[in-house]
């Protein structure tokens, strides 16, 4: 199987915008500003180029690696509270958010079963866009539920690598990098994650037919 081209590409998958959200870090991410910051920027300014850059990357990859969205809101504010501790080391941004979004949105997962809570998700899923159909609205929630579903029910190590190569677009060695793994394993991971996707999918649409 070919494993160099995401399974996604030219698929648009529907996102909760920040906006869905509220806090000083989503307020300040509003104003997207991707221009690198200033040689001289103070470490504030650049932690405030770093929210205001990356807060979207986030919050999709939190919430892919299975934050439940009444908790997305702590989870990623711890992420930037560690990248904000450590800014003089970061060098590949999104590669070490990545990092620490796997590392957060694990302790996020335990915790959460701890708490054995049951959350609304669609207060947080349901994002309009008001220039498309009711029926359009449904295909997109129902599609963002079924891929979300999906994820949530893959292996860690398997959803992490497809994650980034299917839904963020890394190239094999980028992950590879991010993930300080060598390039054979991460083709191993991601052909095997391919598959267990497929199947989960196949289950899932074949269990909602049979409704």
């Amino acid at each position: 199987m070919e494993i160099t081209r995401p399974l996604f590409a030219g698929m648009s998958l529907v996102q909760t915008p920040p906006s869905a959200l509220q806090g000083p870090l989503v307020m300040m991410a509003r104003d997207d500003d991707s221009s690198p910051p200033a040689t001289d920027a103070s470490p504030t300014e650049r932690f405030e180029h770093l929210v205001r850059t990356h807060y979207t990357f986030v919050w999709r990859t939190s919430r892919r690696l299975g934050v439940r969205p009444a908790d997305l809101d702590d989870a990623i504010q711890e992420v930037f509270l560690v990248a904000a501790r450590n800014l003089d080391s970061i060098t590949y941004e999104r590669a070490y958010l990545f990092r620490v979004c796997v590392f957060v949105a694990s302790q996020s997962r335990r915790t959460a079963r701890r708490r054995r809570e049951i959350h609304d998700e669609q207060h947080l899923e349901t994002a309009l866009d008001h220039a498309a159909s009711p029926e359009e609205h449904v295909q997109a929630n129902e599609a963002r539920r079924t891929l979300q579903g999906v994820l949530d029910d893959m292996p860690e190590e398997l959803r992490v690598v497809f994650v980034l190569h299917e839904l963020e677009r890394f190239t094999m060695s980028q992950i590879a990098d991010t993930m300080s793994q060598p390039a054979g394993t991460v083709a191993s991971r991601l052909r095997r994650a391919r598959e267990v996707f497929m199947k989960l999918a196949a289950a899932r649409t074949k269990d909602w037919g049979n409704r």
